[in-house]
């Protein structure tokens, strides 16, 4: 989150509420091996943390399967539900799982 004088009240509020919602415990970015021939299925990736992806399957139609993207899986203890978000050339896009799969739908934020 980057920081910038003349930010007050409300607007600080939206800010953090921003910053908790993608907060994670490992604040480092682990690198996956992966390569065109052996791709990370994003479906399978629910361990909590921040991970660096070569190539992949199963993440957002708007972009090539490869990258590289950064990953950031969180998991929310009052609703039991993991999520997954991509930061992407400045976008960042989301999804959740139903039960115990990811949706296929991904969310751009």
């Amino acid at each position: 989150m980057g920081y910038r004088l003349g930010y007050s009240g409300p607007e600080v509020d939206v800010l953090l509420q921003k910053a908790y919602k993608y907060s994670v415990i490992n604040n480092g970015w682990a690198k996956l091996d992966s390569s065109d021939s052996n791709p990370v299925d994003l479906n399978s990736l629910v361990t909590q943390g921040n991970y660096s992806i070569s190539f992949w399957n199963n993440g957002p139609v708007q972009l090539n399967t490869s990258g590289p993207i950064n990953v950031c899986v969180t998991k929310d203890s009052n609703n039991g539900k993991t999520y997954q978000t991509i930061y992407d050339a400045g976008k960042v896009y989301l999804r959740e799982t139903t039960n115990t799969s990811f949706s296929n739908t991904w969310i751009e934020e």
